[in-house]
């Protein structure tokens, strides 16, 4: 789980899509949008 800026991602992400963290793709779980910017929460390694 991490927070983001919306100003640092520059489209919204979703459910399902497969997103880079710390190097290695990760599938999203959730999607919060609060406080201008998104808590992204990952679900296991997929690569």
């Amino acid at each position: 789980m991490f927070f983001v800026q919306k100003e640092h991602m520059p489209d919204q992400p979703v459910i399902d899509q497969i997103m880079e963290f710390d190097g290695e793709l990760y599938q999203v779980g959730n999607v919060l949008e609060d406080f201008g910017g998104y808590t992204i929460i990952l679900r296991g390694n997929v690569g």
